[in-house]
C-alpha cells in the first residue's frame, strides 16, 4: 500500500503521497510557486520519485493524483 496523509487546516490543505523522507537528496517544486499551491516530489539520488506533497487548495490536491498514479506503480523502497 501506498503511504498517505491528508489534513486540512481552514482553507489549506496539505496531502502526502509515498515516502517524502526517502527522498529528501533531491526536493523538486513539480508545480505552482512558494507562495500559494505548490506540488513537491522528493526523489532518491537517482532521481526516483518516491514521495509528492501538495499544499494549497484544490488545484495542488488535484495535480498529486498523477503522482500518485506514478507512484503506485513503481516498486517499493526501503530505508
Amino acid at each position: 500500500p501506498l503511504p498517505t496523509f491528508w489534513s486540512d487546516q481552514h482553507d489549506f490543505r496539505l496531502q502526502s503521497f509515498g515516502s517524502p523522507v526517502l527522498g529528501l537528496a533531491d526536493i523538486r517544486v513539480l508545480a505552482g510557486d512558494p507562495g500559494g499551491d505548490m506540488l513537491v516530489g522528493y526523489h532518491t539520488d537517482g532521481g526516483q520519485l518516491v514521495g509528492v506533497v501538495a499544499l494549497g487548495g484544490p488545484a495542488a490536491a488535484t495535480g498529486a493524483a498523477r503522482y500518485r498514479a506514478q507512484l503506485l506503480k513503481q516498486p517499493a523502497l526501503t530505508a
